[in-house]
């Protein structure tokens, strides 16, 4: 939704959600993956090493279940963060 609004939350919330997100990524499907790094990257945020590699880890796990369009968020949104 802030990435919609095209708000930036301060880095504290960021750091938070961040962390929060490293703490359950075992927990996201494919959509909420690729949702997030959406989010991250419309806003301008580049993930912290962490949370990119708990992420790259659940989207390798889910990779079957991803439907052509979350392959395509996610795929858009590495790209736009320039995550090589």
């Amino acid at each position: 939704a802030l990435a919609t609004m095209e708000l930036r939350p301060d880095a504290g919330l960021m750091g938070a959600m961040q962390r929060r997100a490293m703490a359950t990524a075992g927990d996201f499907k494919p959509q909420e993956v690729a949702n997030l790094f959406w989010a991250l990257a419309t806003m301008g945020v580049k993930p912290a090493a962490g949370l990119l590699e708990a992420m790259q880890g659940q989207a390798t796990a889910t990779a079957g279940s991803f439907k052509p369009q979350n392959v395509a968020n996610l795929v858009w949104s590495l790209a736009t963060m320039g995550v090589k």
